[in-house]
């Protein structure tokens, strides 16, 4: 039976894996360093017991956090190295949010952790002042998104138009000289749940829309009643249900469509539109798995 490979480790920016600048080896273990990685988020199904009858009644269940544990060990040069390499392993673990990159031989998966407990810290043998010196550590972790993300994919679109090409009437032999802009973009989650979504529609625009088309081919559309300057941004977060003016100020009052969009697995297409303008609208997009 063939195990798991060992994952090259991040943790904070920090690389868990292989010999780093000051010569301390950093080697993840493959269990349990991984615990809770490939597994699935637990589900917060609750099933009540129906009144006077058999079965039950469930509530309406979503994908909880996510917890992993990692642990390994690093060997450094001396007890000095040591010191410093454990300083580094907490630098890169506080209590806020970090980034956990986890790379195998065909893939790079990520998402934001927080530490759940201590930074456990076992130093095997720090009894010689002299000579390698061997510690062992463990963190565990919780995702709060508990997806795994791929690397960012981008795409951009202006609004619907059409420029150059001939008019009326002409002569044989012509060349027709004329450009396009679908005011589409599409792009493909290879994952196995929805993916994390962003999009920035930059003006000048009057009451800008966006026409999702899923998978499934369902139709969602998010319209704005507003309108944005030259060189004025707004950005959507659907993850969020917020549409920020340069990123800071909330215009959900503008909000007179609902349909948020979303990167579902497979194919989705979101195209662009508005009253009037010219503006464009930019797609930064991140497939996810379970």
């Amino acid at each position: 039976m063939v195990g798991l490979p060992t994952p090259r480790l991040t943790l904070g920016g920090l690389d868990l894996w292989g010999v780093d600048a000051d010569g301390t080896r950093w080697v993840v273990e493959t269990s349990p360093a991984a615990s809770g990685w490939w597994s699935s988020a637990p589900s917060t199904l609750v099933v009540e017991q129906r009144a006077g009858s058999d079965g039950g009644w469930p509530n309406a269940p979503v994908s909880g956090p996510k917890r992993v544990a990692f642990s390994g060990s690093l060997v450094a040069r001396d007890q000095a190295a040591a010191r410093r390499a454990v300083d580094r392993l907490h630098a890169a673990l506080p209590v806020g949010p970090v980034v956990a990159v986890v790379v195998e031989a065909d893939r790079s998966r990520w998402c934001q952790v927080h530490r759940e407990d201590q930074v456990l810290v076992d130093p095997v043998s720090m009894g010689s002042t002299v000579g390698p010196v061997l510690v062992r550590w463990s963190v565990q972790l919780v995702a709060y998104d508990p997806r795994l993300l791929g690397d960012m994919m981008t795409g951009w679109t202006g609004l619907p138009a059409s420029t150059g090409g001939l008019r009326l009437p002409f002569r044989v032999p012509f060349r027709i000289v004329a450009s396009a802009t679908s005011g589409e973009v599409t792009m493909t989650n290879p994952g196995t749940v929805a993916g994390r979504l962003l999009m920035t529609v930059t003006g000048p625009v009057t009451r800008p829309s966006i026409r999702t088309v899923a998978p499934d081919g369902s139709v969602l559309t998010l319209t704005l009643s507003l309108t944005l300057g030259d060189g004025e941004t707004l950005v959507v977060d659907p993850g969020t249900l917020q549409v920020l003016a340069g990123g800071t100020a909330s215009r959900a009052a503008w909000v007179v469509s609902r349909g948020w969009p979303v990167f579902a697995p497979g194919t989705t297409t979101w195209t662009f539109s508005a009253v009037a303008g010219s503006g464009r609208l930019d797609v930064q997009a991140w497939p996810a798995w379970a």
